[in-house]
């Protein structure tokens, strides 16, 4: 049995980076980037809608848990279980159906139960998430420094996931208390 810890939040807010820095306590996994070879390996290499969630039709999300187990083969040829908690980082973990095939998933890949899900969404300052964007410097996300109206309604649009989940999401909006968040977790 192990736990599993979740990570959602904007771009920008320090998901990835938080991944790194504790590689060596946890197992981590992208869950984005996992979905997307799980929609490459369904609809081939061409789509460009990888990380689109209306590109998961009914029948996918009937498949959800297979392709999702061969995209963590492909994804993590040979990452071990050695009894380490789960650091699961991304956005679409938030979304019920996902998160639960996701876990599945997992599960099965590394022949182990999950037994405790602990989620938190990075909830920091606009500017803090402003800056990070900006050094970052992807093209992509430029539209995003300085434009604090807009980092807020995409932040604030996680506020209310608890209401509508089976686990509690935490709010975390410091990285004091993302230190505290994962070390009792993890």
């Amino acid at each position: 049995m192990t736990s599993a810890v979740l990570i959602g939040g904007i771009r920008g807010s320090g998901k990835s980076a938080t991944l790194i820095c504790n590689e060596h306590r946890a197992i981590v996994i992208a869950a984005e980037a996992v979905q997307a070879k799980a929609i490459e390996i369904a609809l081939g290499s061409g789509h460009d809608k990888r990380y689109d969630w209306d590109i998961w039709d009914q029948n996918l999300q009937e498949r959800a848990i297979e392709l999702l187990g061969a995209a963590l083969k492909c994804r993590y040829p040979n990452l071990q279980h050695a009894g380490k908690p789960f650091l699961i980082e991304g956005s679409f973990s938030v979304n019920d159906w996902f998160r639960k095939s996701l876990l599945c998933a997992i599960s099965n890949h590394f022949s182990v139960s999950i037994d405790k899900i602990y989620g938190c969404i990075f909830h920091y300052e606009a500017e803090v998430i402003s800056n990070q964007i900006e050094a970052r410097g992807r093209n992509i996300e430029l539209c995003y420094v300085n434009d604090f109206r807009k980092i807020k309604e995409e932040r604030d649009g996680y506020s209310g996931i608890s209401e509508n989940s089976d686990i509690d999401w935490i709010k975390i909006t410091s990285s004091e208390d993302l230190h505290r968040f994962l070390e009792i977790r993890l």
